[in-house]
């Protein structure tokens, strides 16, 4: 639980109480109200020493003290940096069932988990769930259940931008800035955070800051009692972009986040006729692009951050997995993005290896395969990079969002039958 709130709750006051461990003597705990001539008497003594810092929580910050959070910063960066350099692992394909998903919460409808998604930098699981219009929270490490988080409209989709005031301060107004400034007073330090976009209903966009979201008093005491997340708010929104029920689109399909080659992140919306380009700052519509014959009904989406590859797939009349890379033209000294077909993969059919609607997918970047959620085969394929067909697991439902913990290699996948979501190793 405290690894929970160390990312979530940035308020902390530390308490220190120092172990020492001579050589010829047992565990001595000092306090620091305690005589510093006794701690001085056993300094001398050959000796381990133990320092453990206790963080309590307060509810709201008080900008008039003193406390010093220098140490548990440098800290927190220190594990942040351990934390972002690790290997990453493989699926290793052998698709073992290791546990579900599950909230606790029982006021709720039945559950659709219709997307997943995970943040490394706050340990959490995002799971997002149709029927309740909710987003469900659960704890990386622990896979517990922390919190839902309301919406309010229904979200069908969501993406987690990592580290995205890194690449928000150069595109933003004055008055965004401060705005986002103004949260990192009242949350945490402006370093690794997150952002959580959400796709709903309707066609509409939302941005969120995470911990925003997340380090609310009810949030942290796990209460019942859930507060919305509105998307009219100014206050609860980095931006919003709205398509509208009269758009081509009814709701975005999968949304993702890509780095191009001048370094800016880029918003990726696949809608029901096109995809979306837009400034990930600022939300502001890049392009869109209509393939007409090539790419028709554009669903599920993951990203090749080697080369800016987006890897779609493409549900009837097609039921294709198509491969593309994004690069620019140059407009009126304005770089543009582009999309251009590298690679279809995959044929209409209910066989291991063709597909039927293929819906959610992931692309494992150690492997270098292709996954994807063959919806109405109820099975999960696996492809290389070049399209080769590498296996296939028969799941027995139709898999609604699948996920890749790239630190342990686990497999999420959505389960709309029992609304659960089931972890394979």
């Amino acid at each position: 639980m405290f690894s929970f709130l160390s990312n979530y709750y940035p308020f902390y006051k530390p308490t220190t109480t120092e172990m020492v461990q001579t050589r010829d003597q047992p565990m001595v705990v000092l306090q620091k109200d305690q005589d510093p001539n006794h701690t001085l008497e056993i300094q001398k003594s050959d000796q381990h020493r133990c320092i453990l810092t206790d963080f309590h929580t307060h509810s709201t910050p008080e900008p008039s003290s003193n406390w010093n959070h220098q140490l548990f910063q440098k800290l927190k960066n220190r594990m942040m940096m351990i934390r972002m350099n690790r290997k990453k692992k493989a699926f290793s394909m052998n698709f073992e069932f290791v546990q579900s998903l599950e909230s606790e919460e029982e006021d709720l409808d039945s559950v659709l988990p219709c997307d997943v998604k995970i943040s490394y930098t706050h340990a959490c699981i995002f799971v997002v769930d149709f029927n309740n219009g909710c987003i469900q929270v659960f704890d990386l490490n622990s896979k517990q259940f922390q919190m839902s988080v309301k919406s309010s409209q229904r979200p069908t989709c969501l993406c987690v931008e990592e580290n995205y005031l890194k690449y928000s301060h150069r595109n933003q107004s004055s008055s965004q800035q401060q705005h986002v400034d103004t949260r990192q007073h009242s949350c945490a330090a402006a370093d690794s955070r997150d952002a959580i976009i959400l796709g709903c209903y309707g066609g509409n966009l939302y941005k969120y800051d995470a911990i925003h979201l997340l380090c609310k008093d009810e949030y942290v005491n796990h209460s019942q009692q859930c507060e919305t997340m509105s998307g009219d708010t100014h206050e609860n929104t980095l931006w919003k972009i709205e398509y509208g029920l009269t758009s081509s689109t009814k709701r975005p399909g999968s949304i993702a986040i890509i780095q191009d080659s001048n370094s800016e992140h880029l918003l990726v919306v696949c809608e029901l006729r096109t995809i979306e380009i837009h400034n990930s700052s600022t939300g502001q519509h890049l392009q869109s692009f209509d393939f007409r014959n090539n790419v028709i009904s554009p669903y599920g989406l993951a990203i090749i951050s080697e080369w800016n590859g987006l890897i779609v797939s493409e549900r009837s009349p097609l039921h294709k997995i198509q491969i593309l890379r994004i690069d620019h033209d140059e407009i009126e000294e304005e770089q543009i993005p582009k999309l251009n077909l590298v690679q279809s993969i995959g044929t209409f059919g209910y066989e291991q290896g063709l597909l039927n609607y293929p819906g959610s997918l992931i692309f494992d970047s150690t492997s270098k395969h292709i996954l994807v959620a063959n919806e109405e085969n109820l099975r999960i394929e696996v492809f290389t990079q070049f399209g080769k067909f590498v296996k296939s697991f028969s799941c027995g439902f139709m898999a609604s969002g699948i996920c890749l913990n790239e630190w342990t290699g686990e497999l999420l996948i959505g389960d709309p039958m029992s609304g659960l979501v089931r972890i394979f190793k």
